[in-house]
């Protein structure tokens, strides 16, 4: 009497691959899992900080960057305050020896003197943490006709500099990220008064996205119809940028100012980074 066929239940075949293959099967799925995948993570962003060179046994994340009181040593800090490296004015020249500093590919020159050479660069002047923690942005500072050179790098753990776009005329004050860390805003003080002048520049390169000075807030008070009292305010304004604040998730950039023209007081603007819209808040002034 024939027998019907037996059939095994969905999900219930028995697998009959001999042990050996089932352990290549394995094996092949640990090494995707221990390479593949972590390589996926590194192009997700997700590629965790350098170790600090005082604690190579773990990956370190730089929580603020400090300048020493004589402007030749930024200290990298971690989460607990602790001491993560140390990086040194020295370091820097020997890093930009044969570098000549340059603004937009032309030299930036003392009058009719050579070239910003390194050794002309006398102390570090901002320095805070990226927002990956994995990197801080520096400026070091130099002096020419009547006004300071701010020439902006990202530094890293291991004692070595990358260029973050082109050099500031002036001091960068009050920098601040965006909510993204894709910008990083900063007011421009110059000999004249702090806050002369804003830029925005694009993170990790530095290039610099937006670039606002007193001419430019005078031009945007007159199309506000803002009152001028028959000043020319792009001579006369000394704008004094503050109070840096992102808004919209990064998409604006808002600021306070001393008021352009009419009576003492000051005005809050914002400037629109998708495209480059500037204005007073709330309207006419």
């Amino acid at each position: 009497m024939l027998q019907p066929p037996h059939v095994s239940p969905i999900g219930a075949r028995r697998d009959r691959r001999p042990p050996r293959l089932v352990a290549i099967v394995v094996l092949i799925g640990a090494f995707l899992v221990g390479a593949v995948l972590p390589g996926l993570a590194l192009a997700a962003g997700d590629q965790a900080c350098p170790p600090s060179p005082m604690d190579e046994g773990r990956a370190a994340s730089i929580d603020a960057a400090t300048v020493g009181p004589d402007g030749e040593t930024v200290t990298f800090e971690g989460p607990d305050g602790e001491v993560l490296f140390v990086t040194t004015l020295q370091a820097w020249r020997a890093w930009a020896a044969g570098d000549p500093v340059r603004l937009d590919e032309n030299p930036v020159r003392l009058g009719d003197a050579a070239e910003l050479g390194p050794d002309t660069f006398f102390r570090f002047g901002v320095a805070l943490a990226t927002p990956d923690g994995c990197e801080a942005v520096l400026s070091a500072m130099s002096y020419a006709i009547a006004t300071d050179v701010a020439f902006p790098v990202r530094a890293r753990m291991d004692g070595t500099f990358l260029r973050y776009g082109p050099v500031t005329f002036g001091v960068i004050e009050d920098p601040a990220w965006s909510p993204d860390g894709e910008h990083l805003a900063f007011a421009v003080g110059t000999a004249r008064a702090s806050g002369e002048a804003l830029e925005v520049r694009s993170h990790p390169s530095g290039s610099r996205v937006a670039q606002i000075d007193a001419a430019d807030l005078a031009d945007a008070w007159r199309r506000a119809g803002g009152p001028t009292t028959g000043q020319d305010l792009a001579t006369v304004f000394v704008p004094r940028i503050r109070s840096l604040a992102w808004l919209d998730e990064g998409r604006r950039l808002g600021f306070v100012t001393d008021r352009p023209g009419g009576p003492p007081g000051t005005v809050a603007w914002t400037l629109d980074l998708r495209d480059g819209s500037l204005r007073p808040s709330g309207g006419t002034p």
